[in-house]
């Protein structure tokens, strides 16, 4: 039997696109991250990776695609 994994942005992903400022969006994931039950390598990942984010399309870019990697659409 195959375990269905899925983005811990899944759930959320809705409330999140709905955010139109970059800073409340950035926060918004850290928050979403750091209190999920991800490994903490993970969670050292997705924090970098928004460090080098610079526009809320870019974060908006980022959530969709990494809740779509999990189902191997993701795009870059």
């Amino acid at each position: 039997m195959n375990k269905s994994i899925t983005s811990i942005f899944f759930k959320h992903y809705n409330s999140l696109m709905d955010i139109t400022c970059f800073l409340s969006l950035k926060e918004a994931i850290k928050d979403l991250t750091s209190s999920s039950g991800i490994k903490e390598m993970d969670k050292r990942k997705i924090s970098l990776e928004l460090n080098s984010l610079d526009t809320l399309e870019d974060l908006q870019r980022y959530l969709t695609n990494a809740m779509l990697k999990y189902q191997g659409l993701g795009v870059r």
